[in-house]
């Protein structure tokens, strides 16, 4: 099955955790001996991920039950 749909883009949460995770990885290359950078790209790594997946979730479920609902109208439409 193939789900498609118009998503926010660059200005969706999850573009914007990517953006701040790839700064905190460009932070931890120019200051390597800083520990809290050292834990903040530790972070990054966990939480950029988790955020992207939580967004497609999010996306895919709601398309996918907005697709359900064309469905039963459609049904409905054609039963009467």
């Amino acid at each position: 099955m193939s789900i498609q749909g118009k998503t926010k883009g660059w200005k969706s949460s999850e573009f914007l955790v990517t953006v701040a995770a790839m700064c905190v990885a460009v932070a931890t290359v120019l200051w390597e001996d800083n520990q809290i950078v050292s834990v903040l790209a530790g972070l990054a790594g966990i939480v950029a991920p988790a955020a992207y997946s939580a967004s497609r979730a999010m996306v895919k479920s709601a398309l996918v039950k907005s697709d359900a609902l064309k469905e039963v109208a459609a049904k409905k439409s054609s039963d009467t």
